[in-house]
């Protein structure tokens, strides 16, 4: 469609090493359903600042020759007609990279969970279902699509405000929201002033959104990986759960009012389906590390009662002594080899006990891994 300029704020906690990134779009000149589509597609472009250089020489080379040019009227000024803009306006084409891509190799910051889409608008839309599409996050009238959605759930939320002030409409579903002011200002400040509050109960849920994903998607991993489950990595787990505690805290809203409001966008985003999420792998963690405890209880309580019968065999070493010096003066042998008899019939009896250990602790092992 084309190219806007945009503004980056990145609000970090740095005991979580969680970040929301903010992009503002406040003269957003095209139409902000094809953007949600592209952001509900991962689809967001930015230009890529390793190439901005090379291109803003030739684009101010090719500005400089089309301007000498125009002298005799063979070339328009300025690119009029399109032949050529200003240096400091982007070019859509070539030399574009994914934003998540650039994020990444940038700044190290990896995308977790869902973008959300937040419109700031001065008039409810008046053509039906554009509204919809706004909360669905997709495309209004895309090109010759001679279909649109229809669904008793998004147009429930078109239809229920769930503002709890007078001065303005919000429309939430868990893609977007659509905030319809009655104090619009041409200036993008002013309008920046009047949805910073709105604006910061989003980033809130946001946190603990990307603290309920991070803490989700870091468990999926480990379970993927078909390794054992410590103890020590479930501590770590909760310990860094732990620190995300303040961002749940009704105290960081002052008033009843904005507390509803609160409640309201993390219903919106599908926080309770993470929490549930969350609770789940919880409850699956801990089981799986019960029964590793249980497991390597047995083990060490197997571990104890070898031990044990071995340090009783040396016991009865002496009586085992004596009763073969009996048996060998009845045979007419020299008693004085009892002993070295008995130490090497007590080691290579207790090694005969290590080892049948070992094979049927083995096959145990291969016994319950063929039933998974």
């Amino acid at each position: 469609i084309g190219c806007a300029r945009g503004h980056a704020v990145l609000a970090a906690h740095p005991k979580t090493h969680m970040c929301v990134l903010t992009v503002v779009l406040p003269g957003y000149p095209f139409s902000v359903t094809q953007l949600e589509d592209q952001v509900s597609f991962g689809y967001v472009k930015v230009r890529d600042p390793r190439l901005s250089a090379t291109r803003e020489a030739g684009i101010a080379a090719a500005a400089a020759r089309e301007n000498d040019a125009s002298a005799d009227g063979t070339v328009p000024r300025d690119g009029v007609l399109g032949t050529a803009l200003p240096v400091s306006m982007p070019r859509c084409g070539e030399g574009f990279i994914s934003l998540y891509e650039y994020l990444r190799t940038t700044f190290g910051l990896h995308g977790c969970g869902q973008a959300k889409c937040v419109l700031y608008l001065s008039d409810k839309p008046v053509i039906p279902g554009e509204l919809q599409d706004m909360l669905a996050a997709e495309a209004f009238d895309n090109y010759d699509r001679e279909y649109g959605i229809d669904s008793p759930e998004i147009a429930q939320m078109a239809a229920t405000n769930r503002a709890q002030f007078n001065d303005y409409e919000v429309y939430l579903s868990s893609r977007a929201i659509v905030y319809v002011t009655r104090n619009w200002s041409d200036d993008a400040g002013e309008r920046l002033d009047d949805f910073a509050d709105y604006l910061f109960l989003v980033m809130m849920t946001l946190f603990q959104n990307t603290a309920l994903a991070k803490v989700n998607i870091r468990v999926t991993r480990i379970l993927e990986g078909a390794s054992d489950i410590a103890p020590r990595t479930k501590l770590a787990i909760d310990r860094e759960y732990g620190r995300t505690i303040r961002f749940w805290e009704m105290q960081n809203f002052k008033y009843l009012s904005t507390q509803l409001e609160a409640e309201a966008v993390k219903e919106a985003f599908g926080n309770a389906e993470l929490r549930a999420t969350y609770d789940e792998h919880q409850a699956y963690l801990e089981h799986l590390v019960s029964t590793k405890a249980a497991i390597t209880e047995a083990r060490n309580g197997m571990i104890i009662n070898v031990v044990a019968v071995i340090l009783a065999i040396i016991q009865l070493q002496p009586f085992f002594v004596e009763l073969l010096q009996v048996v060998y003066n009845w045979l007419g042998l020299e008693a004085a080899f009892a002993p070295v008899t008995i130490n090497y019939g007590m080691f290579g009896g207790v090694a005969l006990l290590v080892l049948v250990l070992i094979i049927n602790n083995r096959r145990q092992r291969f016994v319950q891994k063929n039933r998974l």
